[in-house]
């Protein structure tokens, strides 16, 4: 349109501005590098600082690798196929239960 000021390159600054705000709103603070939010910030307190969060969040880890492990393989037996139901259902029961101390601390 004749007369707009409005330009494509303001209109693309105008996006990243948004963008770099809409960061700094979901993103609490910067540490090590990285942006944390608020619940990341939360789990690393608590990892340092709560000794059954710490086991169950490790332990939920451990059963992570092992469900990795078995899903990489390229053929999965019956067993294979039990065992990572059984993972999953005890990542899911750690998750419940870091949850749980989670819920305290907000």
């Amino acid at each position: 349109m004749a007369g707009d000021t409005f330009s494509l390159t303001n209109r693309l600054d105008y996006i990243r501005f948004f963008c770099y705000i809409l960061e700094i709103i979901y993103c609490s603070f910067y540490v090590g590098g990285k942006m944390m939010s608020k619940e990341e910030e939360l789990i690393e307190r608590l990892m340092r600082e709560n000794e059954e969060f710490s086991k169950i969040k490790q332990a939920h880890s451990q059963l992570g690798k092992q469900l990795d492990e078995l899903e990489k393989r390229p053929f999965l037996t019956p067993q294979d196929e039990m065992e990572i139901k059984i993972i999953k259902k005890k990542k899911l029961a750690l998750r419940d239960q870091m949850e749980k101390i989670l819920m305290q601390y907000r």
